[in-house]
């Protein structure tokens, strides 16, 4: 069935499997024509991030840390408020498709923007969003998105200082208030932010799991391959940054603190480089957000076995022209910040549905949701003109199955009539 056309009111209805499923306050857990849940399925909230509560929790000078190092480095990666793996370490299946080389470098190939300085503030979540974005643009375009538009018109109760993450990027993207250009918004300008022309659409973004270990590394450098840089996060130590060699090896326990960007890597990076001696040699290629004065020309090396590199990590796919839809509908304009499953019976099945009143007589071509498991078979059903009270009440007009690879925030595409 294909694409549903509409003038009024239409409800969006989807089923996932395996998936964190994310219900708005006009969600409905319900299937098509199945009625409420049965008895003893009450929807329960997922745990936050202890990493989060922690965040929340912490004094005011635990705070600083998360965006100023000892020495006054600019950092301000914060945790969110999910945790989709809760410890786990998932393989990604498929990858990699070919052996690898032992490195790689995204600088010869034309496939990274210039290096950024977000000092003195602690934007480097947002240099890492669009590092990652223009990267995965290259090298059919060339753009330079605005950072200090994402940083003031997040959308969160959050000064210009205070830190953001990947998600929060994600919410800003998804709904369609960026990117823009640089020259339409110039970094740094805290607090002010106008409305500016946004450049494309953002329809996809892959959250990638953590490393299993110090050489669960295939995954990541697949996706450096196939697309480009990487939004990683880490914990900044000043002591653990060896200026010489430009390497940085940490083995702590503290939460991470820094956005950056993986753009390569090389499997015999020496070990001796590094402040302290890790286990073996190997390294990731980074690069910074803190000018080209700093390590090699705004990038430096990372250890594969340092213990906080790649524990949150994000591909921007390279967005789509804006003349892709005309209209976008939603009821979560700030995201995914929290998750709603059954607390027995089947807990990896569920329905949830929103419904919408159109401005005008529309064709629904795509539907967009967030995906918390890896391999989630869908069912997305779109009925025209239903009541307010059942999503399911009014006219099929469209449906469509499939499986999302990965997690994150997806749009599928509707079949044409």
């Amino acid at each position: 069935m294909g694409r549903a056309r509409v003038g009024a009111v239409l409800a969006f209805t989807f089923l996932a499997y395996n998936a964190s499923v994310v219900l708005t306050s006009s969600g409905s857990a319900t299937s098509p024509g199945s009625g409420p849940p049965p008895q003893g399925q009450e929807i329960v909230q997922a745990p936050l991030n202890p990493q989060f509560v922690a965040y929340v929790n912490a004094t005011a000078d635990e705070r600083r840390v998360l965006a100023r190092s000892a020495q006054g480095r600019p950092l301000g990666a914060i945790p969110p408020p999910l945790d989709l793996w809760r410890g786990r370490r998932p393989r990604v299946e498929g990858l990699p498709r070919d052996p690898l080389p032992t490195s790689y470098d995204l600088r010869t190939l034309g496939k990274v923007t210039g290096v950024r300085d977000q000092n003195p503030f602690g934007t480097c979540w947002a240099h890492a969003t669009f590092g990652s974005m223009e990267s995965a643009l290259l090298t059919a375009e060339t753009w330079d998105f605005s950072e200090n538009n994402l940083v003031n018109r997040a959308g969160f109760d959050l000064t210009f200082d205070q830190g953001g993450n990947y998600y929060m990027s994600s919410a800003y993207l998804a709904r369609w208030d960026g990117p823009g250009n640089e020259a339409d918004d110039v970094y740094p300008n805290p607090g002010a932010s106008p409305v500016i022309a946004v450049r494309k659409h953002v329809q996809n973004v892959d959250f990638i799991p953590p490393r299993a270990s110090p050489t669960d590394n295939s995954t990541l450098k697949q996706y450096v391959m196939d697309y480009g840089g990487v939004y990683t996060v880490m914990r900044w130590d000043d002591m653990s940054f060896n200026a010489s060699t430009a390497s940085f090896y940490y083995t702590g326990s503290d939460n991470t603190n820094h956005a950056v960007l993986i753009v390569g890597w090389d499997d015999a990076y020496p070990a001796a480089n590094f402040s302290s001696l890790p286990p073996g040699n190997g390294a990731f290629l980074i690069k910074n957000s803190w000018g080209t004065s700093f390590g090699q020309s705004g990038y430096f090396w990372i250890s594969y076995y340092d213990s906080s590199v790649a524990t949150a990590n994000a591909m921007f796919f390279a967005p789509e022209p804006t003349d892709n839809y005309d209209n976008i509908y939603q009821h979560d304009p700030l995201g995914w910040v929290s998750s709603l499953g059954y607390e027995a019976g089947d807990k990896t099945v569920a329905w949830f549905a929103n419904i919408f009143t159109a401005t005008g007589g529309q064709d629904v071509r795509a539907v967009s949701f967030y995906v918390g498991s890896a391999n989630s078979p869908y069912e997305v059903y779109v009925y025209v003109n239903p009541t307010t009270s059942d999503p399911t009440s009014g006219t099929l007009g469209a449906a469509k199955t499939g499986t999302i690879a990965s997690e994150g925030y997806h749009t599928v595409i509707l079949d044409t009539a």
